[in-house]
């Protein structure tokens, strides 16, 4: 059972009394291309303009560190550290109600120390108590296009900014697969083989049924949202999503077991393993039209993931209300012709959530009420 640390403790405690905090200040050291910087945040909403490698992506990704994983980029924590220089980096979040999250990585460090309120962050689990971060980035845009394996990762990172519990699971998994695998390729004994049987059923079960009820739940929210942006309708195409679909955890179980059985001597024969949430796939049809988003336009498939995304935010702000919720959207508006901006602008006022964005036009988010422009040009780094 997941102990609730100080830090965690402390910021349900501070949800309980705040249903909305922004983040008033971001500080950087080191980090990338910034040696010392701060910057200040007025507004419910931040646009950061500037031209093109100026460090506006860099903003976002610092944010970004302060939720599970690696952040938007997905980067080692060696490429963090700025050019030339052999200190830490440092990184620091103020929010409304005056909270505070530090963030430090050290040269040579395996992972990042985060401290909430001086207290530290010990765990996935205690870091999604603190804030919830979601964002969507350009190199996102090809999602619908791409192979399997990148739209597992992103549908399963959804999963965990809410349920930190399946990253553990997906690791578990992982581990067991890479065990298996590496006994199927040495010619290992039978017994070898089957005694990562257990654990791959599972957590592969575990998986499964996580990625269908956020399917379920994110479906339910498309059916009643009322937006102007075209929804997706979510899917899987999986043997073990499937099969639990059309039956009990434990029947799936047995024969996810069975079958692993039935298909060993195929396994041994091309040195891994066949059958498995590795292998499964998010299957998005465009909503009203009902065809295969791959099928879709460049614009619609864009306006499809990013109404994806918002609905993922919403839902998340439904689950926890009293959870600080930023929002990161990486050059947003390049792509998007003015109608469909004014759109992305009008429910974006509509979230109960901060959202940070970046564009090189500052006049791109004139009509874009409650918001900041930080102009990086004009600013000493």
């Amino acid at each position: 059972m997941h102990q609730t640390s100080p830090a965690a403790a402390a910021a349900k405690k501070r949800g309980e009394a705040s249903a909305y905090a922004a983040i008033t200040r971001l500080g950087l050291r080191n980090f990338r291309n910034y040696g010392e910087a701060s910057f200040e945040a007025h507004t419910k909403h931040v646009a950061i303009t500037g031209p093109n490698g100026i460090g506006k992506t860099n903003l976002l990704e610092a944010i970004s560190l302060f939720s599970p994983g690696k952040g938007l980029r997905n980067a080692p924590a060696e490429e963090w550290h700025r050019n030339g220089s052999n200190g830490p980096v440092g990184l620091h979040l103020t929010l409304e109600d005056a909270a505070h999250i530090t963030l430090q990585h050290n040269p040579g460090d395996k992972r990042k120390r985060l401290t909430y309120q001086d207290a530290p962050v010990t765990t996935q689990a205690d870091m999604t108590e603190i804030l919830s971060v979601v964002w969507l980035t350009p190199q996102m845009d090809g999602l619908f296009l791409e192979d399997a394996a990148a739209r597992r990762k992103f549908f399963d990172r959804l999963i965990y900014a809410a349920h930190p519990e399946h990253a553990a699971h997906l690791q578990r998994y992982e581990h067991a697969l890479r065990q298996r695998n590496k006994a199927l390729k040495e010619r290992a004994s039978d017994a070898v083989i089957r005694a990562w049987n257990p654990l791959i059923v599972a957590e592969g079960v575990a998986i499964a049924a996580a990625r269908l009820e956020k399917t379920r739940a994110l479906n339910e929210a498309f059916a009643t949202m009322r937006t102007p942006f075209p929804l997706p309708h979510l899917g899987w195409r999986g043997t073990v999503e499937q099969c639990l679909a059309e039956s009990t955890a434990l029947g799936t179980e047995e024969l996810y077991a069975m079958q692993l059985e039935t298909n060993l001597e195929q396994d041994r024969m091309l040195g891994q393993t066949r059958l498995g949430v590795h292998r499964s796939d998010v299957a998005t049809r465009h909503r009203d039209k009902d065809i295969p988003v791959s099928q879709c336009s460049t614009g619609e498939q864009k306006a499809l993931l990013t109404a994806l995304v918002l609905a993922h935010a919403s839902w998340l702000k439904q689950l926890e209300p009293q959870r600080p919720l930023i929002i990161l959207l990486d050059d947003i508006v390049a792509h998007f012709d003015d109608k469909r901006r004014e759109q992305l602008f009008r429910w974006i006022e509509e979230l109960s959530a901060q959202v940070w964005m970046t564009g090189t036009n500052a006049n791109d988010f004139a009509s874009l009420q409650q918001a900041q422009v930080l102009e990086l040009q004009n600013i000493n780094r």
